[in-house]
C-alpha cells in the first residue's frame, strides 16, 4: 500500500510467492490466486467508498462525490487497487484541517443565516447580495473580540425593518483537525483506510487458501 498527498492509496496483488509454497504448481497458483485476490480488492473498495459515502461531510455532496475506486493489472504482478479523493479543493483541509485566510480580498465571507442553505451553503454571493441592499445593511463589529465583521441586512416587513445576520466578514477562520487542535478529522479518509486493515488482511489470507484449494482441485 502506497499513500500520497492526493489521497490515493494502493494495495498491490502480489503477497506471496507461489514457486516456495507450491513448487510443482505456481502458475496454477498464480491464476487461481489473481481472481481470488481481485474479488477481494473489489470488495475492500466498495467497503471503503461506502463507508466515506456516509463518514464524508455531505454540504454540497462533492467531496462525498470526489471518491473513487479503481481495480488495475491484468496478473497478479500488476493488480492494484487504488482508492483516492480527486477533484475536490478542499479534501485536504477537510482531512488535515487548516487556517483558511483571505487571498484576493481583505475579508472572508462567510454566509449567515438569511443567505444560506439548509447545508450551509451560499445561495449568492456577497458581492451580488451587496449591490441589491445598498443603503439596506449595517456593518456591526463582532462582540466576541475575533475581529469579525457582522453584516446585518434590512427588509422592509409592514411599517418596520426586519433585522438578520447575512453575512460574516472574517479576517481566517481556522477548520478544525488533526493539525489545528488536534480533533478528528472532518473528512476521515485515512481513518477509514485504516479502519478497515483487519479486514483487508482477512480478506487476502482467505484469498490464498481459496486459490491453494482450487489448485490442489485442478491437479487432482
Amino acid at each position: 500500500m502506497v499513500a500520497h498527498i492526493d489521497f490515493t492509496l494502493k494495495r498491490r496483488g502480489r503477497i506471496v510467492d507461489p514457486e516456495h509454497i507450491l513448487p510443482n504448481m505456481g502458475k496454477s497458483f498464480d491464476r487461481h490466486l489473481f481472481r481470488h485476490m481481485k474479488e477481494s480488492f473489489i470488495r475492500d473498495g466498495n467497503e471503503f467508498t461506502g463507508e466515506m459515502l456516509t463518514r464524508a461531510p455531505i454540504r454540497t455532496g462533492q467531496l462525498r462525490r470526489s471518491v473513487r475506486q479503481k481495480i488495475a493489472g491484468g496478473k497478479l504482478d500488476t493488480l492494484i487497487l487504488t482508492v483516492a479523493s480527486r477533484g475536490h479543493p478542499g479534501a485536504l483541509v477537510q482531512e488535515h484541517g487548516a487556517r483558511i485566510t483571505p487571498k484576493n480580498s481583505k475579508w472572508l465571507t462567510i454566509p449567515g443565516p438569511d443567505v444560506k442553505t439548509s447545508a450551509g451553503v451560499a445561495r449568492t454571493s456577497f458581492k451580488s447580495w451587496a449591490s441589491q441592499h445598498k443603503g439596506r445593511m449595517v456593518f456591526l463589529s463582532s462582540t466576541r473580540g475575533t475581529g469579525n465583521l457582522v453584516v446585518i441586512g434590512l427588509t422592509p416587513q409592514k411599517r418596520q425593518m426586519r433585522k438578520k445576520i447575512a453575512w460574516i466578514l472574517s479576517k481566517g477562520v481556522t477548520i478544525p483537525g488533526p493539525d489545528t487542535d488536534g480533533s478528528r478529522s472532518n473528512f476521515g479518509f485515512m481513518e477509514t483506510w485504516e479502519k478497515f486493515e483487519d479486514a483487508r488482511v482477512q480478506r487476502g489470507g482467505r484469498a490464498v487458501v481459496k486459490a491453494i484449494h482450487d489448485s490442489i482441485q485442478e491437479k487432482s
